[in-house]
């Protein structure tokens, strides 16, 4: 299978991982007439908020579960990401007793409505992330509802390679809900706001720290997660290093030469190891 396809294949398979139910023994009829009673009357097409005079509180939490590539050219970082939305919707709640004591149910994400983020530091599209594919939602008696989305993401990503190949890039993804202002929904980071539980290691980069945190930005509340990934230099020491040393001895006509080459080699490698040794 394609690299790209398979990373992008990846929140798909994954983020359903991220919720563990407890069947309570309802039967079929439970689970029809609750979808029945709570939908017929439910209202999909405007914020589901009990109180207009504050804003919604979403409540925001990411995975990283691949890097996939760093440009250093493009200055872009792809990263395959799944994000775990939670929040209150006034209009859906119901008494478990009355439903076979069913404390939650499962739906397609089109029956309710759902918050369509937008990574506004996007390289190639601002269209809502994960928008193409068929998730679900799991709504609580008590009206909170959580669904798990994520995609294969762009984001542009200033490069500093002063050090490379031993080199470490720090980066933001910005997320807000396109076209909601700060008045009416306000993102929460969760009080563990990064996770790595199904992260996938990539041979060229490993992750350093994560951070996420919320703030207000040009009117809208905004999720910044700042991440840091450092380079695994191997490769480049092989495929670089190595034949710049043996065509610089290849060159050599006098023993002095090679004397003074072998000692630049010795004073070269020592700086590289103290480089890195410094940036671990």
């Amino acid at each position: 299978m394609d690299k790209g396809i398979a990373f992008r294949c990846m929140p798909r398979l994954i983020l359903p991982c991220l919720f563990l139910y407890i069947v309570n023994g309802q039967t079929y009829t439970d689970m029809s007439n609750l979808y029945t009673d709570i939908f017929t009357s439910h209202q999909k097409s405007f914020i589901p908020n009990s109180d207009f005079s504050t804003a919604l509180n979403v409540t925001l939490k990411l995975y990283l579960l691949a890097i996939v590539r760093f440009d250093e050219v493009d200055e872009t970082v792809d990263v395959s990401t799944g994000i775990k939305l939670t929040w209150a919707d006034a209009g859906l709640n119901w008494n478990p007793s009355s439903y076979g004591n069913a404390e939650f149910i499962i739906v397609r994400h089109t029956d309710v409505w759902t918050p369509k983020f937008v990574l506004v530091n996007s390289v190639e599209t601002y269209e809502p992330i994960g928008k193409d594919y068929d998730v679900f939602v799991t709504i609580y008696y008590n009206g909170s509802v959580s669904i798990a989305n994520g995609d294969v993401m762009s984001a542009k990503c200033t490069a500093n390679v002063y050090k490379f190949p031993f080199d470490s890039q720090t980066c933001d993804l910005n997320f807000v809900v396109w076209g909601i202002s700060a008045n009416n929904i306000n993102l929460i980071a969760d009080s563990y706001p990064v996770g790595l539980s199904f992260y996938t290691p990539n041979s060229d980069w490993s992750p350093e720290s994560s951070t996420g945190e919320t703030l207000l930005w040009n009117g809208y509340s905004n999720f910044k997660r700042t991440f840091t990934v450092k380079r695994a230099p191997l490769y480049y020491n092989i495929v670089v290093a190595c034949p710049t040393i043996l065509f610089s001895l290849l060159r050599s006509k006098t023993k002095n030469e090679q004397s003074f080459q072998i000692l630049w080699i010795k004073d070269t490698m020592e700086t590289a190891i103290i480089s890195y040794t410094t940036s671990v």
